[in-house]
């Protein structure tokens, strides 16, 4: 493997740690807490009350002011991975700023994990200014992926790190015990971030126990590490009155929000989060009194929706698979938001590239497995993509979803282009099956 230097190790996380500044100097204001509020009391999505109820003892308890249920305690809002990280912020006292410093403090160590993995070099005086660029030039992009809130800030990093590794094992099928623990962890880590990864999760671990079929023990310890985390979290909901479900209560209310008549009419150009103060009226004599009530509200929508207009949920699905892997017209904020500006301008021409790169990327991987050349990688890339899109598109669709795919697209592309494994100082990758 090709070392980096010292520098060029450092100044990545320097980079990263003066990306998640920038950012707070941008959405400091959005984040600001009420009065009365623990310091990161103005997180968006309400994590904020979900980690102060932690560390008051309560747990994940809450009970959310929503226009249609309100009267009962909701345990499995979000799956539990960034409350607890906030929770110590909280518990702590500390800044909104340190937040931002210490998780890109993380994903810095992760992306330099990365480049050495793959053996990317990179000139600290040229990243520091194409960083100055992104932070003027491509803010709302720039603002997610150093965001704290959004989920598209921690998955590009984790999904990366485990395709990184896996992309350059020692030899096919031989992977070394570090190597399976960093993909489960990662897998694992994709999962307890949002109920949705679970299926990228599943497609890394049943890529992984494809590669070492050969041994027995190994793959049965993967299925078994596969397995603990959802079952796990199952019974949490059991035991909760929430029913062995795998997932949290908001899920199927995401998915009627990308699912219905009105979401039919309007998106896009539209974003989906239009749908909310018509979910509300329609569901305001309902009565709901669990978080079990709720997921079956809105899941039999959903149903509905598919059995009594298949044609138009046939066409949403279409409509959201263009916004995850086509539409570079949307600019990535909370919600989308049409082109508008110069910045915005240019964020078009950097989401156009993206596009393309990614596009490319796609079209290499399946000639790869066309050809039988290094299939399994290919199908890992690909699974990946794919296992990440499918529930979104089934559900509600965000421009700013794609961009957890800038990094693992970058990760492919790069190894693909000089296919490297670790001890390889020359480039030359035996992963040829």
């Amino acid at each position: 493997m090709a070392s980096l230097s010292l520098k060029m190790r450092t100044g990545i996380v320097v980079l990263s740690v003066f990306g998640g500044f920038v950012t707070w100097l941008y959405v400091r204001e959005w984040y600001a807490p009420s009065p009365g509020q623990s310091s990161l009391g103005g997180l968006h999505f309400g994590f904020s009350h979900v980690a102060e109820q932690i560390v008051a003892g309560a747990g994940t308890r809450i009970v959310w002011n929503y226009e249609i249920y309100d009267q009962f305690e909701s345990v499995a809002t979000y799956m539990p991975l960034l409350p607890l990280f906030f929770a110590l912020f909280v518990a702590l006292d500390l800044p909104l700023i340190s937040l931002f410093l210490v998780k890109n403090l993380i994903t810095g160590l992760v992306l330099q994990a990365i480049a050495v993995r793959l053996g990317v070099g990179l000139r600290s005086g040229t990243s520091l200014l194409v960083l100055l660029a992104a932070a003027f030039v491509f803010p709302r992009h720039f603002v997610i992926l150093h965001d704290v809130t959004f989920v598209e800030a921690y998955a590009p990093f984790v999904m990366a790190y485990g395709l990184s590794i896996a992309l350059t094992s020692n030899t096919v099928g031989a992977f070394t015990r570090s190597d399976m623990v960093r993909i489960s962890i990662c897998s694992a880590a994709l999962f307890l971030l949002h109920s949705f990864f679970l299926w990228i999760a599943l497609a890394m671990q049943i890529w992984l126990a494809c590669r070492v079929r050969s041994n027995r023990i190994q793959v049965a310890v993967i299925v078994a590490a596969t397995a603990l985390l959802p079952s796990g979290w199952a019974a949490f909901n059991a035991y909760h009155g929430n029913g062995f479900t795998i997932g949290t209560s908001h899920d199927w209310m995401a998915v009627y929000s990308g699912t219905n008549r009105w979401t039919a009419n309007f998106y896009p150009p539209d974003d989906v989060r239009k749908t909310w103060p018509l979910i509300v009226e329609e569901a305001k004599n309902t009565s709901i009194n669990s978080e079990a009530e709720v997921s079956a509200y809105f899941k039999q929508r959903v149903m509905q929706f598919w059995f009594e207009r298949p044609t138009e949920a046939i066409r949403l699905l279409a409509a959201k698979a263009w916004v995850i892997f086509v539409d570079p017209g949307k600019v990535p904020r909370s919600a989308d938001a049409p082109v508008s500006g110069y910045r915005d301008i240019l964020n078009y021409i950097f989401m156009l590239g993206f596009r393309i790169l990614m596009a490319a990327a796609l079209t290499i991987a399946a000639i790869d497995i066309f050809r039988r050349k290094r299939p399994a990688a290919a199908i890992l890339y690909l699974g990946m993509v794919l296992s990440y899109a499918a529930p979104l598109i089934f559900a509600s669709a965000l421009s700013r979803n794609a961009l957890a795919l800038l990094l693992p697209t970058l990760a492919w592309i790069t190894w693909r282009l000089h296919p490297r494994e670790p001890g390889s100082s020359n480039g030359h990758s035996g992963y040829q099956t």
